[in-house]
């Protein structure tokens, strides 16, 4: 019996010891704590934002957002009505950061600090990035025809954004998605350009849309449907044939040169009235497959370009080499900056005195 009551003396002492040393750490009724956010960061360019569903504690009053240990902050304050939460933080580098999330009751009482990390976007991502390839882009009858090459879907690109001008004269905008392959544009403005600027995503929960700059694509295949043909050197005479053959649309068709009584000789030549002023960036030549369905080998083994504003004076883009012996379009890339209104093909020699060619393109701007 001795012994049980000092073994309870024994413990009240040491309870009473143990009391002493804690409660000047122990707050009168006890600490008060708000309920925490669960917050996470959506990444943007050059900013953040800490974003949060609204707490269902009725007395969360304001929050306090740090970050760079500390050093920086914003405090907002939460409305009672107001479902989500959203901080946005601006001017941020181009890194990783950690924020440090409290919220507060309007007693001053706080919630243990939540840490969320998320990355700022910068001019670094954004160089390493590029507008979409376009693999052709033509014109035919006011039509424009866009072949997309594919998107860039692993670094975020959502789409892009095209603008052109319309028949009436209005710039329009136009989202063309990451899986549209080819875009038809039926009220193009004649004789105009158009331009786009792809756009990413750097995360599926980022805060903003990433813009490139706009790219001009410079080599739009021309619209031949207004173009005719103002002379040509010879051609021989059949239905759907002659020298305008070589720009009405189809390789199907052919300018065959003259070849009765007696052939004419090399050169032959054609001038093409564009009706407009263009700036060449390459010309294609295709050779023709009528009446030898695997295509005609009598095409030109060289030729010549020569463009000219007002059909008198010519500046000569350059000789080349057509092979003739290949189906398909071949481009010929020119390398001199020049624009005019008429351009001149000369077939310069081949492997006997009549040509025999399906058809001729300008690509420009």
């Amino acid at each position: 019996m001795k012994q049980l009551f000092l073994c309870i003396l024994f413990m009240a002492w040491g309870c009473s010891k143990i009391d002493d040393s804690y409660k000047n750490l122990i707050e009168p009724g006890g600490r008060v704590y708000v309920e925490k956010a669960k917050a996470v960061v959506r990444p943007g360019y050059k900013k953040v934002a800490i974003v949060w569903p609204r707490a269902s504690d009725p007395n969360v009053h304001s929050a306090k957002v740090y970050w760079n240990n500390y050093s920086d902050s914003v405090l907002v304050n939460i409305a009672a009505n107001q479902d989500t939460i959203s901080v946005p933080i601006m001017g941020l580098q181009e890194q990783y950061y950690t924020f440090i999330v409290k919220t507060f009751d309007n007693k001053g009482n706080s919630s243990v600090p939540v840490e969320v990390n998320g990355r700022a976007y910068g001019d670094s991502y954004l160089a390493a990035l590029a507008n979409r390839f376009v693999s052709s882009a033509a014109v035919w009858a006011g039509i424009l025809t866009i072949n997309w090459g594919a998107a860039a879907v692993y670094n975020g690109e959502v789409g892009l954004q095209l603008m052109y001008k319309d028949t009436a004269g209005a710039q329009k905008k136009i989202f063309v998605s990451n899986t549209q392959s080819a875009s038809v544009i039926s009220d193009f403005a004649a004789d105009t350009k158009f331009e786009y600027r792809s756009m990413f995503l750097a995360d599926s929960n980022a805060v903003d849309t990433i813009y490139k700059e706009y790219g001009r694509v410079r080599d739009i295949k021309l619209d031949k449907t207004k173009w005719s043909v103002v002379s040509f050197s010879d051609q021989h005479p059949e239905p759907g044939g002659g020298a305008a053959a070589v720009i009405d649309g189809t390789f199907t068709t052919r300018w065959h040169t003259q070849a009765i009584p007696s052939a004419a000789p090399y050169p032959h030549w054609v001038i093409v009235d564009m009706k407009s002023e263009q700036t060449f960036t390459q010309f294609g030549v295709e050779r023709t497959n009528k009446d030898v369905p695997a295509g005609d080998a009598r095409g030109p083994n060289t030729f010549q370009v020569l463009i000219s504003k007002d059909n008198i004076t010519w500046m000569d883009l350059g000789t080349f080499n057509f092979n003739r012996l290949a189906n398909g379009e071949q481009l010929f890339p020119i390398t001199s900056a020049a624009s005019g209104r008429y351009f001149k093909f000369v077939a310069l020699t081949g492997e006997g005195p009549l040509m025999v060619l399906g058809e001729i393109s300008a690509y420009g701007f």
